[in-house]
């Protein structure tokens, strides 16, 4: 009983850990216009991947454990399946897609490759979502049983084996969802690999001919660059396979073994939902940019809310050239400062509006511009027929 509390507090923390994460990935990548590139929108991609997965499966199971009792129907026992079976192929075509276009940047293109996003990347990229579809839909043909297990209090595959077309389909989805794709990912990383190394043998050979110390940095910099890379893409794959595979040799020994212990199945599906919040642990270790993004965001959220009150008083600005703090009732302070040259308001009507305070801050601060340009200043359409806001003569 102990041990299923540990497991159940332990699957809440990767549900909020994992969604927070994967959430934080999106909105950095969403807002850092410098990350959209293909190899971040892949990453953004399978954080989206991970968090629905967290909701839509582990959130319902977690949910039932708690009660002790399957709390939804037989339909949802028949989603669930589908969900389970879609979010894991899904992140494996993920897998294979970042793994392919590190491939492609370093080995097959290094000179000409284009990371930014087109038509076509985004067709490829949504391809990544239908495809796994028809391959999840076995449980609406009953191509397989669902039942509730009283001992996980979940709904999931019934692992005795019923005929030799259902040994024959689950050898075929092992081929096709397991060791296929990680063939293609093993040797697509080798070959970045091996690319790395061959532009590591050919830096050591030119910097016996080189005399400048810019040729050699530039050499030694993209030899890291290339090696990190591939490193990077090793390290997230070979954390997904050592959290997937004790759950997939677990169920694999229950279509022949009747007596597996229940801890175990317990265990090691807690350990495949830590695959779900390694991700964003890894980029934010692995990947500078990535982790100089997030803390620029962070900054510019903190600057935003510090902004919107001093000593938990809103700040306010007015028309004269000051931001009022309400502090009560009859009370206010002013803070001095330059006027407010933007408007809330984006409207055309305000344009103007916006334009002459500009010009109105930069006339009250011309000895501090540039004298060919303090020349001009009196000219601008804003300050024609004011003559209290032309330059002084003297």
């Amino acid at each position: 009983m102990v041990v299923t509390q540990l497991i159940v507090a332990f699957r809440a923390i990767v549900d909020v850990i994992g969604l927070s994460g994967n959430l934080l990935v999106v909105v950095t990548v969403s807002v850092q216009r410098r990350l959209h590139i293909m190899c971040y929108i892949l990453l953004v991609s399978l954080a989206m991947s991970d968090i629905l997965g967290l909701i839509l499966t582990n959130t319902y199971n977690l949910d039932c454990i708690i009660q002790e009792k399957w709390l939804y129907g037989e339909t949802m026992c028949l989603l669930l399946a589908f969900f389970a079976r879609y979010f894991y192929l899904n992140t494996v075509l993920h897998l294979v897609a970042v793994s392919y276009e590190r491939y492609r940047a370093i080995v097959k293109e290094p000179f000409t490759y284009n990371g930014t996003m087109s038509l076509r990347k985004g067709t490829y990229l949504a391809l990544l979502w239908i495809i796994p579809i028809p391959f999840c839909m076995g449980p609406f043909f009953g191509w397989g049983t669902y039942v509730y297990n009283p001992m996980l209090f979940v709904c999931e595959q019934g692992w005795s084996i019923k005929s030799d077309a259902y040994l024959k389909r689950l050898i075929l989805y092992v081929i096709l969802g397991l060791v296929l794709p990680f063939l293609v990912i093993s040797y697509l990383n080798w070959s970045v690999f091996k690319t790395a190394r061959r532009v590591q043998q050919a830096d050591l050979e030119m910097q016996h001919t080189l005399s400048q110390n810019k040729g050699r940095n530039e050499a030694t910099a993209r030899k890291i660059f290339d090696r990190k890379a591939a490193v990077d893409v090793s390290i997230v794959v070979g954390a997904f396979l050592a959290f997937y595979i004790p759950l997939w040799i677990v169920n694999s020994c229950r279509h022949f073994i009747k007596d597996i212990p229940i801890m175990a199945v317990k265990i090691t599906n807690a350990i495949y939902l830590v695959s779900s919040m390694a991700n964003p642990i890894i980029y934010s270790i692995r990947k500078q940019a990535f982790r100089k993004s997030v803390k620029k965001m962070l900054r510019r959220i903190g600057f935003r809310c510090g902004s919107n009150g001093v000593n938990g008083n809103p700040i306010v600005a007015n028309h004269q050239g000051s931001l009022t703090r309400h502090s009560g009732a009859t009370k206010a302070t002013s803070i001095p400062s330059r006027p407010s040259i933007i408007s809330t308001d984006s409207s055309a009507a305000n344009h103007r509006l916006r334009e002459n305070r500009r010009w109105q801050y930069l006339f009250q601060n011309r000895r501090n511009i540039n004298p060919s340009f303090q020349r001009n200043l009196g000219n601008h359409c804003c300050f024609q027929n004011r003559p209290h806001f032309h330059p002084d003569p003297k």
